[in-house]
């Protein structure tokens, strides 16, 4: 079986080119940014938006030990903004 493990730069370059659909309003994190962190949520076993956002406030250090940090990666309100 191939090893088919990335690394987080890896997938950030595979989804960086993504065209952002949202509002410039709704624009405070980068897209590849929402998309990153909601992809590591769902393989910790979050399940719906609610529970990304839970999971990403409950992982801020984990989170802050990326360099795209301290804006990059977003949550509720008690997470934006690193």
């Amino acid at each position: 079986m191939a090893d088919v493990r990335m690394g987080l730069e890896e997938i950030t370059r595979h989804f960086d080119q993504l065209e952002d659909p949202r509002s410039t309003i709704n624009q405070r994190h980068p897209l590849v940014s929402v998309v990153v962190l909601a992809i590591m949520a769902v393989l910790a076993g979050a399940n719906g938006p609610t529970a990304i956002a839970k999971w990403a406030t409950l992982k801020k250090a984990f989170l802050l030990g990326f360099s795209t940090c301290p804006t990059a990666f977003p949550a509720r309100t008690s997470f934006a903004g690193c």
